[in-house]
């Protein structure tokens, strides 16, 4: 039971702290020089054509992402370490388990919800052209999460 949990939080920890780089993830051969999916140049060409501004633009909202998430994936991390210490303890106390596993949900509710800001804010730099096109690859090729769609199924992250 115990190996489960643990197992189980450790791989809870990893997929938070890994959500930012699986936003900013790319389909296979789809270069972003902007940090953003389906952004940047491919083998082919511009799959969603930018201006400069809108380039500078996306790269101040990563960073500014970027800056905001950091002292969170750490103090999650370190939640989940003192978590995992509460569960050597020899007799593990459960009120103290349910306390620290209740921060570690705030915490990952906090960078979902920074999560979601981030999206909004980078879908607001599109035009509607832009958007358009955004939104009929993401039904047939690079989704806003990096998955990529092939006919027969999905092939993103974690599939």
């Amino acid at each position: 039971m115990r190996g489960k949990l643990l197992n189980a939080s450790l791989i809870s920890a990893v997929l938070i702290m890994a959500l930012p780089s699986f936003f900013l993830a790319q389909c296979p051969n789809h270069k972003t020089d902007t940090g953003g999916p389906g952004m940047g140049e491919s083998g082919g060409g511009m799959m969603v054509e930018l201006t400069a501004d809108q380039k500078v633009q996306m790269m101040k909202l990563k960073m500014s992402f970027m800056k905001e998430t950091e002292p969170l994936k750490t103090e999650l991390e370190i939640k989940q370490m003192e978590l995992n210490a509460l569960w050597d303890d020899e007799k593990p106390d459960a009120g103290k388990l349910k306390a620290k596993v209740k921060e570690i949900g705030e915490l990952k509710m906090q960078l979902q919800e920074k999560m979601i800001n981030h999206k909004l804010a980078v879908m607001k730099l599109f035009t509607p052209e832009q958007m358009k096109k955004m939104k009929s690859m993401m039904g047939m090729g690079c989704g806003m999460m990096g998955g990529c769609k092939a006919k027969g199924g999905d092939s993103g992250p974690g599939k």
